[in-house]
């Protein structure tokens, strides 16, 4: 709940509070302090979030690697075609079977996507993103290989 909504809320609480209750608590609610502490719980749990999808999503691909027959210790990358589509890094020797196997496997895709959209907030929570981020569309990018997974905006 952001802090001009807690504000209110204890406001509401209070059922005869004066205009001086209400502005002190509402001051209080959008002091930097306030808005600092708000912001850094925001980041830590975007972080969570992301890291946590990161890793779901790297299991289930690990996975889904695995069952067809594919080396995870060969790295693979996958990226985002921008246009809701993810595409395999064509330097691997199994390029058109992973390929293959993200076509067959959409709900994949879709948690891929989800797991940039995550990313993508984090970014912009954390002041990483810019204007010219937002016109230009940096390209995500999820490597993996056997314990490891990082993302990447290039």
């Amino acid at each position: 709940m952001g802090g001009a909504a807690t504000a209110a809320g204890s406001v509401a609480q209070k059922s005869k509070a004066s205009f001086a209750d209400i502005f002190a608590n509402a001051r209080a609610a959008t002091s930097p302090e306030a808005a600092s502490a708000t912001t850094g719980a925001n980041v830590g749990e975007l972080t969570r979030n992301a890291e946590n999808q990161l890793s779901e999503f790297k299991r289930e691909m690990q996975q889904l690697l695995s069952e067809a027959g594919i080396d995870d210790t060969w790295e693979v990358g996958l990226q985002s075609d921008g246009s809701g589509g993810v595409t395999v890094d064509p330097g691997h020797p199994e390029y058109e079977k992973i390929t293959e196997l993200l076509q067959q496997n959409p709900d994949l895709i879709e948690k891929f996507n989800q797991l940039q959209k995550a990313y993508d907030q984090l970014r912009a929570s954390t002041g990483e993103s810019s204007k010219s981020d937002e016109m230009l569309k940096p390209v995500f990018s999820v490597v993996f290989a056997e314990d490891t997974a990082r993302v990447e905006y290039e």
